[in-house]
C-alpha cells in the first residue's frame, strides 16, 4: 500500500511517463502542430499575399469608390 500511496502521490509526475494518455495530450496538439508548423510558414507566405487580398475584399476599393460617388452625387 505504501508503494500505492508513493505511485498515488506521484501520480502526476509518475502517471506522466505511464499514462500514454497524459503525454498524448500534449503530443495530440504537438502533432497537429508540427504538421502545421511547415504549413505556417509556407502557408504564411501565401496567406501574405491573402492578407491583402483579404483587406482588399473589405475594403472593395472598386465598391468604395462607386459607394462614395453615388453619396457624393
Amino acid at each position: 500500500t505504501k508503494t500505492v500511496f508513493n505511485t498515488s502521490g506521484k501520480k502526476k509526475g509518475s502517471d506522466d511517463p505511464s499514462k500514454p494518455k497524459e503525454p498524448k495530450e500534449p503530443k495530440e496538439p504537438k502533432e497537429p502542430k508540427d504538421p502545421k508548423q511547415p504549413e505556417k510558414p509556407g502557408g504564411g507566405s501565401g496567406e501574405q499575399p491573402k492578407q491583402p487580398e483579404k483587406p482588399k475584399d473589405p475594403k472593395k476599393p472598386d465598391d468604395g469608390n462607386p459607394d462614395i460617388t453615388l453619396p457624393e452625387e
